[in-house]
């Protein structure tokens, strides 16, 4: 019997020290987290920077202000005059009275083939995590959360998915680059006129059509090239206009929300106003757009357009998030086809990304008392998992044996004293049947 005892109580005191791995919570209004550790899930934020040229052409004032077909044909085969330009240019003089400045003339372009767009993770606070920080844990029992940035756990390298293009540095190229073929031996009619037959422009060309096989020196014919496309800028500019172009880059922010997005449908999200360069975000979006210093409003068909294709199977399919689990919580994002659409249904981005927002939330529950993980943590997806039982400690198996001794001694001690007694009632039975 002494020998069950011993090993009832060994089980008892030894047990403690496997118990289960701690549990999480999720934090909700009525599940506040308090003062307990805790660490948030991360969701995607799509990152659209979007390049737009700024240029402002400034009209001679003795420029003619009525050019014939004639005349702009040969202007623009033989140096690079902009037919186009010109013609809102002469809208201008006629409505002069109206303009701020008939003489300047600004346009604004996207140049939709270097759109950037890449991830982002921002803290998703609909899933945020906490464990009992007051509950009595021994040494085999711990927790240790490494924050990213706004408290989103991770324990890994960072990634992103970045398709960039490089920004179109022929849009901003000077007239000089683009000179016609009229007085080279072109096929357009010279027109007889002083208007438009501009001698000084025309030597300019033949010196640069003379560099050509003029030289074996790369320098010379560079620092030559150079000074002749200059003083021909200057020379069109005195003729003509002068071109000024600005690159800004603007940064959009958008977190998508699964219940605004029905498979294969198209959502527009921004377009360019031509008059104040500004880019208007949707309105339909505003809670999921953001940009600093643009417009927003109503779009029309003439937008930027986002599609996600979510797969016919995926691992989230399989998946059915438990909410009275108290495992440890991490992302399953969902995988989806983006694709990014420009005006004229030109696509600029068409790729896989991970948004775990799409997605659902997994759950690790075991009996173990080591728990070990890292997250992506761009996805918050599990990217190492480690499950595992420690041994019992030298100190633990002192504390065990410490509590064991002390139940034996008293058991002892225990014993003893119902021997004595026993003893002593037969001596009294003894002594009683001596006396009859």
């Amino acid at each position: 019997m002494k020998k069950n005892i011993l090993k009832l109580f060994t089980l008892l005191v030894i047990a403690p020290f496997f118990s289960s791995a701690q549990s999480y919570f999720h934090a909700t209004k009525a599940q506040e987290v308090g003062e307990n550790p805790y660490y948030i899930l991360p969701k995607a934020c799509l990152l659209f920077e979007v390049p737009i040229v700024h240029k402002t052409y400034i009209f001679n004032k003795k420029i003619p202000t009525d050019y014939n077909d004639l005349e702009l044909a040969f202007l623009k085969d033989a140096y690079g005059f902009d037919p186009e330009i010109y013609g809102v240019f002469q809208e201008n003089q006629k409505r002069k009275k109206h303009s701020q400045d008939p003489y300047t003339y600004k346009t604004h372009n996207v140049l939709s083939d270097s759109v950037k767009v890449s991830a982002l993770a921002r803290p998703d606070y609909s899933k945020i995590f906490f464990t009992d920080g007051r509950k009595r844990w021994n040494k085999d029992k711990s927790i240790l959360f490494t924050y990213g940035v706004d408290g989103m756990i991770t324990d890994g390298e960072s990634s992103v998915t970045d398709k960039t293009f490089d920004i179109v540095v022929k849009a901003i190229s000077g007239v000089a680059q683009i000179l016609g073929t009229t007085v080279r031996g072109g096929d357009t009619l010279v027109p007889d006129s002083s208007r438009v037959y501009k001698k000084e422009m025309i030597e300019v060309i033949q010196e640069l059509d003379a560099l050509v096989g003029g030289t074996s020196n790369f320098d010379i014919y560079k620092d030559a090239k150079a000074r002749l496309e200059k003083k021909y800028n200057r020379l069109f500019s005195s003729n003509f206009y002068s071109e000024k172009s600005r690159i800004e880059v603007i940064k959009i922010f958008y977190v998508p929300e699964e219940t605004t997005i029905t498979n294969d449908t198209e959502l527009k999200l921004f377009s360019l106003d031509s008059i104040s360069g500004k880019l208007i975000l949707s309105n339909a979006l505003s809670h999921q757009l953001w940009a600093s210093d643009q417009l927003s409003g109503d779009l029309n068909d003439n937008a930027f357009k986002i599609k996600f294709t979510k797969p016919l199977t995926g691992l989230e399919t399989f998946v059915k998030p438990n909410p009275n689990s108290t495992g440890f919580a991490y992302n399953i994002p969902a995988k989806l086809e983006v694709k990014l659409t420009a005006p004229k249904e030109k696509v600029i981005f068409n790729d896989f990304m991970k948004i775990p927002q799409f997605g659902t939330i997994g759950r690790i529950i075991s009996d173990k008392n080591k728990l070990s993980f890292s997250l992506d943590p761009l996805t918050g997806e599990l990217r190492k998992l480690g499950l595992g039982s420690s041994a019992i400690t030298v100190d633990q198996v002192g504390a065990g044996t410490t509590a064991l001794t002390e139940l034996i001694k008293y058991q002892d001690a225990k014993l003893d004293l119902e021997i004595k007694r026993l003893e002593a009632e037969k001596k009294k039975r003894d002594l009683l049947k001596e006396l009859e």
